[in-house]
Order: C-alpha cells, then sequence, then structure tokens
C-alpha cells in the first residue's frame, strides 16, 4: 500500500486531480495484530509448481462441468 501513498510515485497526484483526495493509510503497527511467527503456514509445505496450479484448475473445471454441464464455459 505504501506504493499508493508515497509522493515519489504519481498515484497521489492521480488520485487528487480524479478524485479529489489522496489515499491514507488505514493499517499500520498501532492498530494491527501482530504476528508472533513470520511464516504461519505448515514449515513443510511449499508452493505449488505451475503445472501442479494448472492440474488443479484443470480439475475443478472439470468438476464444475460435471456438476452443471448445461453452464460449462467453450474454450475458444
Amino acid at each position: 500500500m505504501q506504493y499508493a501513498t508515497d509522493t515519489r510515485y504519481p498515484q497521489p497526484a492521480v488520485c487528487r486531480e480524479r478524485f479529489g483526495s489522496v489515499p491514507q493509510q488505514v493499517f499500520h503497527d498501532g492498530n494491527s495484530i501482530v504476528h508472533v511467527a513470520d511464516l504461519e503456514d505448515q514449515p513443510g509445505r511449499r508452493p505449488l509448481t505451475h503445472d501442479e496450479v494448472q492440474a488443479l484448475f484443470d480439475a475443478a473445471d472439470a468438476a464444475a462441468r460435471a456438476r452443471y454441464p448445461r453452464f460449462a464455459m467453450r474454450r475458444c
């Protein structure tokens, strides 16, 4: 969010011009919950590879098509 409020970037000036106000930082250290650990996930887990993500979405698409065949989207 800092890029939206940092005056070194054009976003604040563009917002002032278009909307009449600039973005404000809403969450900060004083009103946010402190995380007790840097990593809240299970340490043994790793990010999915591109192929794994593609397989996940392909399976979700197939499940949706099987459940709602009338509304299946056609690929272009």
